[in-house]
């Protein structure tokens, strides 16, 4: 899964995008329909999550959505693949440095994680954007144990314990 794969996907019509539109959680959210500390989001997004053969009432977990791009889908289900790996041996490190068995978070804590993979198009912040707004998500904090991100453009901020807010 490349920055290419999902720059190709936003540039799609957002008729055809929107046939994809958002559902249980999962699938394509046009720009603006996130919504964060009450401001409207400007970035788009197209979420997966862990397939489930069929719906879990009560929870997210489901089937994935049909993007009409298997190609896409085959790219997203074989990086979170390699992401849950990733997170295991991270967790496996983390229980180490704590003094833990390596195992320690083997159990439902980590063992089998619900995974959501979000693709992102954000567009470019300029000095005339409304209100003068310059972010395109606000702040909030992620869901889950571990977040991996990679990102193609600078500005992600993260806030520190004395809430100075620093660029990663």
């Amino acid at each position: 899964l490349t920055f290419d794969d999902c720059a190709a996907w936003f540039a799609r019509d957002v008729a055809v995008k929107s046939q994809c539109a958002l559902a249980n959680g999962q699938g394509y959210q046009k720009l603006g329909l996130n919504v964060t500390q009450g401001k409207r989001d400007a970035h788009e997004a197209l979420d997966f999550f862990r397939p489930y053969p069929a719906h879990i009432p009560g929870t997210l977990k489901g089937p994935q959505p049909r993007i009409g791009d298997d190609i896409l889908q085959h790219k997203v289900n074989c990086r979170a693949k390699a992401l849950v790996r990733l997170g295991h041996v991270v967790m496996r490190a983390i229980a180490c440095g704590l003094g833990l068995s390596d195992d320690a978070f083997e159990d439902d804590i980590a063992g089998c994680p619900f995974w959501i993979m979000r693709l992102i198009s954000s567009p470019p912040v300029c000095e005339e954007d409304v209100d003068g707004c310059k972010i395109s998500c606000g702040a909030h904090t992620d869901y889950g144990l571990l977040t991996f991100l990679e990102a193609s453009a600078p500005g992600l901020q993260i806030q520190l314990p004395n809430t100075d807010w620093i660029s990663v």
